[in-house]
C-alpha cells in the first residue's frame, strides 16, 4: 500500500497535479508478502475542503461559489487529461491550497491514491470519477446549478480535446452516482462535522 501511495504521487506530481509530496515510505514483509508498511509525506500547503466550506460556504455569493465549483472542474480535467483515474474522488479527499488570493482561481490537491490507475484512457473511468464527486457533494451546499456548472466547466475543450461522446459519459456518471446512493446515504452537511 505504500509503494502504491509512493508512485500515485510522484505521478500526480509529475503531471502537475498537487497532493502530499512524499518523503519516504518502508515496508515488513514475510516470504516476499507484505505485512505492514508506512508512508510518510509533507504537509499538504493548504486546509480540507470540507473545513474550509464549513467555515465560509455560508457567507459565500453566488459568484465565489461558482469560482470554487469551475476550480474543482478544472482540476479534474486536468487529472483525466493526464490520462489518471481516481476512483475515491470524493470531497473528503480533497484540499484547497493556500494562500487563497481572491483574485485567483482556487487550488486544489486530492489524497488517497492507492486505487490510481495510470494510463485510463477510457474516458468511462473519469465518468465514474465524477459520478463518486457528484455523490459525496452535499445538496444544501452543490445545487443542481453548480452541479450543471461543474459539468459544463469539465466538458469544455482542453488543449483541443473533446469528450467525444457527451451523453454516454454523463450516463456513465450518473449511473456511478445512483449505485453510491444505493450502497449508502447521501452525505449531509451534518453528517460532514463529524468527518472534519
Amino acid at each position: 500500500q505504500a509503494e502504491l501511495e509512493w508512485r500515485s504521487s510522484s505521478i500526480l506530481l509529475e503531471n502537475g497535479i498537487e497532493t502530499y509530496r512524499p518523503a519516504c515510505w518502508g515496508a515488513q514483509t514475510c516470504c516476499g508478502i507484505e505485512r505492514r508498511s508506512f508512508f510518510v509525506t509533507e504537509k499538504i500547503n493548504g486546509r480540507s475542503l470540507i473545513e474550509f466550506l464549513l467555515e465560509n460556504w455560508s457567507g459565500f455569493a453566488s459568484h465565489q461559489q461558482e469560482k470554487l465549483i469551475i476550480g474543482m472542474a478544472r482540476f479534474f480535467r486536468k487529472l483525466h487529461t493526464a490520462r489518471l483515474s481516481l476512483p475515491d474522488s470524493y470531497l473528503w479527499h480533497l484540499f484547497i491550497l493556500e494562500p487563497i488570493d481572491p483574485q485567483q482561481p482556487y487550488r486544489f490537491a486530492i489524497i488517497d491514491l492507492h486505487r490510481m490507475r495510470i494510463n485510463a484512457a477510457a474516458w468511462h473511468h473519469a465518468a465514474r470519477n465524477l459520478g463518486a464527486l457528484l455523490f459525496s457533494l452535499p445538496e444544501e451546499w452543490f445545487d443542481t446549478k453548480l452541479r450543471e456548472l461543474f459539468l459544463n466547466t469539465y466538458l469544455e475543450p482542453v488543449e483541443g480535446k473533446t469528450i467525444t461522446n457527451q451523453k454516454a459519459f454523463l450516463d456513465t456518471l450518473k449511473k456511478r452516482e445512483k449505485i453510491l446512493i444505493a450502497r449508502r446515504k447521501k452525505p449531509s452537511i451534518d453528517r460532514l462535522k463529524k468527518m472534519a
